[in-house]
């Protein structure tokens, strides 16, 4: 049995009938497949974005799970947002998603691809599913895929997202399943009560909150602010919050930042390296300034000299300003290197060579420096946009200005806060008697 066979017949049998999503090269085995089975139908929407959430919508209104497909690369990550939307919405979708044959995937990070669109979306799709995995070996479908579909279906659901490379979904199965108990694989009820009483209080107790909780108290505070907008416009500006602090989170992840006390930490350092980095840049910056000016005068006082030697063998007064006054440039270029020697006497003789041989690696070390400092500043950026976005639900005495490096924080700023800061002190003490009162009232 093909494997894209089996894969729309399981869903099939599983009471899934109506497919979402926007076809591709690398998925188009499985599209063939839904295409083919007679008691499946295909839904093509205009985007990968709207198909999953077309499939987000049939899950809330048939209460029951739902699936949706894309192809590789750009196709795949245009179905996070409906991802994202499952995951919070505790809605039981199954994402299948095409990539590119196992032998051209390369799986190196930091290369761009070796393939066609090559994209690690089950590292993308892992923060906002119960659970995501490729398939590297056709063998491991049917395990995977019952595996998937439970875990959707159990429990508090949710999303599950399944990478498909194109040679896998034209494999053949063997032994096909259909039902599979898992049961043994999960804590029982017991359990894993024992360990949520365990995390909430250690977040209770914690000192402070770490980064990932303030952020989504961000998109909380963001949402409510949306209050009275139209329904359009509060999915495009929570979908944009979204993209934005998932972003954020994966880069506060790859250095090790989960407080807010690393987060600071970190903003001093980079903040010192830029400092650093600009100072070194301006210092190349005037000495390459200096040489140029240097070359410049050497070169106008080789090829004015004679000019200035006819200048002044003239006796005549009337044809010595004629003389100057034709070649007023020369003469001016040829006395203003004069006088630049005249003052660096100390620094003579220039080597024209060796001063353009400085000049040259001088250039070389500011372009690396330059870039350097671009992509410490892009760290920069984004730090500063996390501290930012984190200061609105700290309090007042915990934010933190974050101006750019070498610059003092903005006044307007500073006050902003210190008068939320009252406004907050205000309200604490409005609630305290009716707290007391509730208190006296259970006594």
């Amino acid at each position: 049995m093909k494997l894209s066979d089996y894969i729309v017949t399981f869903l099939q049998k599983k009471g899934i009938r109506h497919f979402f999503g926007y076809q591709g090269t690398m998925i188009a085995h499985l599209v063939d497949s839904i295409e083919r089975n007679p008691e499946t139908e295909n839904h093509s929407g205009y985007n990968e974005q709207g198909a999953a959430f077309a499939a987000c919508g049939y899950a809330q209104a048939k209460e029951e799970c739902a699936c949706a497909y894309a192809t590789s690369g750009p196709g795949a990550i245009n179905l996070l947002s409906g991802v994202a939307d499952a995951y919070y919405d505790s809605l039981p979708v199954i994402f299948l998603t095409g990539q590119l044959n196992t032998y051209e995937y390369s799986g190196i990070k930091g290369l761009r691809q070796q393939g066609f669109q090559e994209t690690d979306i089950v590292a993308m799709a892992k923060p906002i599913t119960k659970y995501a995995v490729q398939i590297r070996n056709p063998e491991d479908i049917v395990e995977e895929l019952n595996k998937a579909y439970h875990i959707a279906t159990t429990g508090r659901r949710g999303p599950v997202l399944i990478d498909l490379p194109m040679n896998i979904q034209r494999s053949e199965v063997e032994n096909p399943v259909y039902d599979m108990t898992f049961e043994d694989k999960h804590t029982d009820a017991a359990a894993a009560q024992q360990a949520a009483d365990t995390i909430l209080e250690a977040l209770e107790q914690a000192k402070e909150p770490t980064i990932p909780e303030l952020l989504s108290r961000y998109l909380d505070m963001r949402s409510e602010e949306r209050t009275g907008w139209t329904s359009k416009g509060k999915l495009k500006g929570t979908v944009g919050d979204f993209n934005k602090v998932m972003e954020a989170l994966d880069f506060l992840r790859q250095k090790e930042i989960s407080t807010v006390e690393s987060l600071d930490a970190y903003l001093d350092k980079v903040s010192g390296e830029i400092l650093s980095a600009k100072t070194d840049i301006r210092k190349s910056e005037r000495r390459i300034k200096a040489i140029d000016t240097t070359l410049s005068h050497i070169a106008n006082h080789g090829a004015y000299k004679e000019v200035y030697k006819k200048y002044a063998s003239i006796g005549w007064k009337t044809r010595k300003e004629k003389f100057a006054a034709e070649h007023r440039e020369e003469l001016d270029a040829y006395l203003a290197a004069k006088r630049f020697f005249k003052a660096h006497q100390e620094e003579l003789p220039f080597d024209t060579k060796e001063l353009k041989k400085e000049r040259e690696q001088l250039s070389g070390e500011l372009s690396e420096r330059n870039e350097g400092l671009q992509a410490v500043q892009e760290d920069m950026k984004q730090l500063r946009d996390v501290r930012n976005w984190i200061n609105h639900v700290l309090p007042p005495e915990q934010r933190r200005a974050v101006a750019e490096p070498g610059k003092k924080p903005s006044l307007n700023e500073q006050l902003s806060w210190n008068i939320e800061g009252v406004k907050q002190r205000d309200e604490q003490k409005r609630q305290q008697p009716r707290r007391q009162q509730k208190q006296d009232m259970e006594l």
